[in-house]
Formats: C-alpha cells, sequence, structure tokens
C-alpha cells in the first residue's frame, strides 16, 4: 500500500457537493413560507407538507454533506 497521491483529489466532487448543498437550500427556501403559514385560507395539509419538504431537504443536505466530505478526505488513487 505504498501509494503516493495527494490527500485532495479533482475539483469536481466539492463542485458538484456545493451545487447539491445549494439546490437542497434552495428547496427548504421554496418551502419556508409554506410551513410557516397558519391561516384558514389554506387546507391543514399545505403547511405538513412543506414541512416533510424542507425535512426531505435536510435530510439529502446532510447525505451530500458527508459524500462531498468523503470526496475531500479520501484520496482520488484510492477511489
Amino acid at each position: 500500500m505504498g501509494h503516493a497521491c495527494a490527500a485532495v483529489g479533482s475539483w469536481l466532487g466539492p463542485a458538484w457537493g456545493t451545487a447539491s448543498l445549494m439546490v437542497c437550500a434552495g428547496a427548504a427556501a421554496i418551502a419556508w413560507p409554506a410551513a410557516r403559514l397558519a391561516d384558514g385560507k389554506d387546507p391543514p395539509t399545505r403547511p405538513w407538507l412543506a414541512r416533510a419538504a424542507m425535512l426531505g431537504a435536510a435530510v439529502f443536505g446532510l447525505a451530500v454533506a458527508f459524500q462531498t466530505l468523503a470526496t475531500l478526505i479520501v484520496p482520488s488513487c484510492v477511489r
């Protein structure tokens, strides 16, 4: 296992991870106003679905963050 390679691979992994995190943040930002809406005009399912969308964005964002961190830690010659 005498590999001598850089600790950081190409720029593609972190760039893709950053773009994916921005998409997750955008999804949460779109759902935020509907999750806070509490007036009687809309059905009660709308805030619930918005909160579920925010939870999904957070879960996917966490998974993307771990994967992006892995691309930074694992050397490219090992992959």
